[in-house]
């Protein structure tokens, strides 16, 4: 009986590790310490840039990383909103359909759900699951049950309306925060490589001039680690 080859492991699929605002937040303050650091020790020098340049990118970078953060904030709060109002909808939605079903057992049914903003996914009928076309359907069924007279009750159209209304504007809200963010996410990373080449230079410098204690003069620079 012939040997049988081992057989090698799947390769594993790189995982990105997300971005951590905070993280971002906290280097960037570390480096406009070591630029402080830096003007308060002019003997040292880097030969491609200078303090003041340093100083002032840092300065730059970490506004630019503020900016971002203060323009993502609010989107935990919109979001959640927008999930608790799904919720609702979900929540009625058996109730919806069996108001309907006297209305349309005739004519059948489930012709009737595509007027009401639902769809059919798994042999379910149901709203749909993105927020985009969610909206949309929202509309669709608070439409239906005002033509169909249907207005009272936490089914009713005097109940989900209003909510519908909120999910479009909350969404659209949503969504111009989220073009807000791609903005200043595309602009976090101009002055990091530079940053970090310097900052890198000036820990080699200051370990060349204090062999013996150059990690605590390092950490009184502002620094938490030997290295980034």
């Amino acid at each position: 009986m012939e040997p049988t080859a081992p057989i090698p492991p799947a390769p594993k699929t790189p995982r990105k590790a997300s971005a951590d605002p905070t993280t971002d937040l906290a280097l960037a303050a570390t480096w406009v310490a070591i630029g402080a650091a830096w003007k308060l020790n002019p003997d040292i020098t880097v030969r491609r840039t200078t303090q003041a340049a340093f100083e002032a990118a840092a300065a730059a970078h970490y506004a630019k990383l503020q900016t971002r953060r203060n323009v993502d904030d609010p989107r935990s709060l919109l979001a959640g909103r927008l999930d608790a109002i799904r919720a609702i909808f979900g929540e009625q939605l058996e109730y919806i359909k069996a108001a309907l079903l006297p209305i349309f057992k005739r004519e059948g049914l489930e012709d009737a759900y595509p007027s009401f903003g639902l769809e059919q996914r798994n042999d379910v009928w149901r709203f749909p699951a993105k927020r985009l076309e969610a909206q949309d359907a929202y509309d669709k069924a608070v439409a239906g049950l005002l033509a169909q007279n249907l207005k009272t009750g936490d089914a009713g159209a005097t109940r989900l309306g209003p909510l519908a209304a909120e999910f479009r504007a909350k969404y659209a809200q949503l969504t111009a925060l989220d073009g807000q963010t791609s903005g200043a996410v595309g602009q976090k990373n101009l002055g990091k490589p530079y940053l970090k080449r310097t900052a890198r230079s000036l820990r080699y410098i200051v370990r060349g001039n204090e062999p013996d204690t150059w990690e605590q003069v390092w950490r009184e620079w502002g620094t938490q680690k030997e290295k980034f």
